[in-house]
């Protein structure tokens, strides 16, 4: 996978992006980075369980693109990586907001 470039929005410095993980209550896992020159983190985004669950489903579904012989499957393939992302999108800003709200409740 190619490097990702970064600008930092509070410093300005360019850099290599190294993502971080770090698991919260319940489960949840914080996905993020942290500029290495001004030291400000940036949330990614988190997931659950249930996310993460929905990502090996998406997975699966598109190494079986390799068994799709006729568009009739490839589509129905389709639909279902599409139905199972829009869920996913759905949970993650679900998640994100649940758990902003919970830190600015906390006071950072």
């Amino acid at each position: 996978m190619k490097p990702v470039k970064a600008k930092c929005e509070a410093c300005e410095h360019v850099f290599r992006v190294q993502m971080l993980t770090a698991r919260l209550p319940n489960r949840v896992d914080k996905h993020y980075f942290i500029c290495p020159s001004c030291k400000t983190e940036f949330v990614s985004y988190y997931s659950n369980r249930e996310m993460r669950q929905l990502q090996k489903e998406i997975t699966k579904l598109h190494r079986e693109f390799n068994r799709c012989y006729t568009k009739k499957q490839f589509e129905a393939n389709q639909e279902k990586i599409d139905k199972k992302d829009l869920e996913f999108k759905w949970l993650r800003d679900k998640l994100r907001t649940e758990i902003e709200k919970i830190y600015q409740t906390k006071g950072g």
